[in-house]
């Protein structure tokens, strides 16, 4: 199973039907998206060394590397390459929104799941109306303004909205909320 920000090589021509165009047999790309068709069939939505787009099955790909994880024997050009590939198509696709942390219930000016891979926020065009915003859907510049604060604890706001923050969340994600 290949997952987001791998690098692969399509190894034979995929018969994906779709607007988007297929990759090209031999050429390397970088995973933006995965997602499991109707059949059961793992597809996977590409960026190129250009910045185009393109998909393919994943029965037609090897993977080469992952650019999160730090692997043994993948040249530094390499990496800066796919790393400048996912920075472009990050700073396309991700739009800036104004969110509110709250109050836990002893008074720190934030809510983190038990897991601390979401906060509690909401929009500030609807104070109110809570959600969890997971870390994995921040830019990766936010990610420090979204896990840390300035404000200092004070119980007696519990539940009540603390700062103000903005931060770049996915397009997609943006429309979901609205």
């Amino acid at each position: 199973m290949f997952k987001v920000n791998d690098v692969i090589r399509i190894t034979k021509k995929s018969r994906v039907k779709s607007k988007v165009p297929v990759a090209i047999k031999g050429e390397n790309y970088l995973i933006t998206s995965v997602y499991i068709n109707s059949y059961g069939t793992q597809k996977l939505y590409l960026k190129d060394k250009e910045n185009s787009d393109y998909i393919v099955s994943a029965n037609a790909a090897e993977f080469l590397f992952n650019l999160e994880e730090k692997e043994q024997g993948v040249p530094s050009h390499v990496i800066e390459l796919w790393s400048s590939v996912k920075k472009n198509w990050i700073n396309e696709n991700y739009e800036p929104v104004t969110f509110n942390h709250y109050y836990d219930w002893q008074g720190y000016p934030m809510i983190f799941s038990r897991d601390n891979s979401a906060a509690l926020v909401s929009k500030t065009t609807s104070i109110g109306e809570t959600f969890w915003l997971n870390i994995k859907n921040v830019h990766p510049d936010d990610k420090l303004k979204f896990t840390r604060s300035h404000l200092k604890v004070e119980p007696e706001l519990k539940d009540k909205p603390s700062g103000e923050f903005t931060v770049r969340i996915p397009k997609w994600l943006n429309k979901k909320l609205s």
